[in-house]
């Protein structure tokens, strides 16, 4: 899968789900759900059912014999089965948003209500750039990333398809553009 690379104004795609707010010196983004067209979230499905109902016989054939040993060894198998059916629930049904101004940048995933966000102040914002997200058969998968002035990088969109991606950087990257030289003639 070859990284996009977009040009000075990319269009958004005219079957695009995102939703968006712009203006020259602001933008929101919330992105749709990854759902079921992910193949990680296929992934995270199908080893979620596998590893649980083998972790949960293990406990159930030790708790049926009255091995506590048996079921304490299964207890660390059950919590990874836990942890793994909300990775999948969180591909599954994560939304996330996106707000950049001239004072902060904000990325905020939200699942069943219970918001998950992360602010830095926007003189932070050094690039926006296409980043690696994961591999899927030896080939990278690209998202969106916002690389800040520490080197942390916060990544999201590797569901996204291409255009979308290219929109998403065109966007971003002219809005911190206009805010940037806003800021120097200030």
């Amino acid at each position: 899968m070859k990284a996009f690379v977009p040009t000075n104004s990319v269009k958004k795609p005219t079957d695009s789900r995102i939703e968006s707010f712009i203006e020259s010196d602001e933008i929101g983004l919330i992105l749709p759900v990854a759902g079921l067209r992910s193949s990680v979230t296929w992934f995270f499905l199908v080893f979620t059912i596998i590893w649980n109902v083998s972790s949960y016989a293990g406990f159930y054939a030790a708790f049926s014999e009255g091995d506590v040993e048996g079921q304490v060894f299964w207890v660390p198998f059950m919590m990874i089965g836990a942890v793994t059916f909300c990775i999948f629930l969180y591909l599954l049904k994560a939304e996330i948003s996106i707000l950049i101004d001239r004072n902060t940048v904000m990325l905020s995933r939200k699942l069943f209500g219970k918001s998950f966000n992360k602010t830095r102040p926007f003189k932070q914002l050094r690039k926006v750039e296409s980043v690696h997200c994961y591999k899927k058969n030896r080939v990278w998968v690209h998202g969106v990333g916002l690389i800040f002035a520490d080197g942390k990088c916060w990544k999201f969109g590797p569901h996204l398809k291409e255009e979308e991606k290219a929109w998403i950087l065109s966007e971003i990257t002219q809005v911190k553009n206009t805010i940037r030289a806003t800021e120097h003639e200030a």
